[in-house]
């Protein structure tokens, strides 16, 4: 297996692995509740996020056999990219029906969650934005090879390294590469739970 960085012609391929990897996110789910149109938006949302992360140099294949199998997108220090897709008209109704049934739940979290993002990207730490695998290759190593390219230069840099979740599922699985938990939001049963989990650079 090889770890490099995303060739531009495989784009069509990491776009439909970010769709699968976040089909099952809670918070997709909620904002999306149609599978069709929830697997489109995430398509094309995770294309266009993935082509602005990658003129910052750090967004990395997996391949094996010459074929795709992984991939991880990377943002060094300070740097944010957000996807330019527009949110659906559906997916925007919903979120302000949330809102206004629960006002001040949803702005208690919304602001929590805004200010501890906003601490983690001035922290001068790399943010792992998103990693997916192909499902038939879960299990053989392919995520700890995208994860240590990085986060081997993070502990020679003696910088740290974060991301958000929102899928249960996540958490233990990133513990493993020592990242813990620093912020989690409850939701209350409303909203979904996220977890913001750091990963402090490995001593000397």
């Amino acid at each position: 297996m090889e770890v490099r960085r995303l060739a531009r012609e495989d784009l069509p391929v990491a776009a439909r692995m970010f769709a699968v990897a976040f089909d099952s996110d809670p918070m997709s789910r909620l904002m999306l509740p149609d599978d069709d149109q929830r697997r489109r938006f995430l398509e094309r949302g995770g294309r266009r996020q993935i082509e602005r992360a990658i003129p910052h140099r750090h967004v990395f294949g997996a391949y094996h056999d010459g074929t795709l199998c992984g991939i991880a997108v990377w943002l060094p220090p300070g740097v944010a990219v957000r996807s330019a897709e527009a949110i659906p008209a559906s997916a925007a109704l919903r979120a302000l029906r949330v809102g206004l049934r629960h006002p001040r739940l949803t702005v208690r979290y919304l602001r929590a969650r805004a200010a501890a993002m906003k601490a983690l990207h001035q922290s001068g730490a790399w943010h792992l934005a998103f990693l997916a695998t192909d499902p038939r290759v879960q299990g053989r190593g392919v995520a700890r090879r995208l994860l240590d390219r990085v986060l081997r230069r993070a502990d020679e840099d003696a910088v740290g390294v974060w991301l958000e979740t929102y899928d249960p599922a996540n958490p233990p699985i990133y513990e493993r590469f020592d990242f813990r938990t620093t912020t989690e939001l409850t939701g209350s049963g409303v909203l979904p739970r996220l977890w913001l989990m750091e990963r402090p650079p490995a001593d000397g």
